[in-house]
């Protein structure tokens, strides 16, 4: 259950990335549209919301909500850090 939960929150994260206006623009040549971005982010959001499920229905509840806590920040710390290198290779502004 805990790699099922991992891979979900490394799918999710990057596409709630993707979805956001600023990295949308910074990451791919051509703009994301309006209908696109939202697609992305809701599809983010409900595979967070999946996750959240899944972890609830396991046995330890207490253990496995912490353990999916934890692997969502390894997640939103490998995205952030993938989408940093992205944007210096390609010459971005680096804030």
């Amino acid at each position: 259950m805990s790699l099922v939960l991992a891979l979900i929150g490394l799918v999710a994260v990057p596409l709630l990335a993707i979805g956001t206006p600023r990295q949308a623009a910074e990451l791919f040549a051509a703009p994301l549209g309006a209908t696109r971005q939202r697609v992305l982010r809701g599809m983010g959001f409900l595979l967070l919301g999946t996750g959240f499920v899944l972890a609830m229905g396991d046995g330890d509840v207490t253990r496995t909500l912490i353990a999916w806590i934890g692997q969502l920040s390894l997640a939103a710390l490998l995205t952030a850090l993938a989408c940093t290198i992205v944007r210096t290779r390609r010459g971005g502004r680096g804030r």
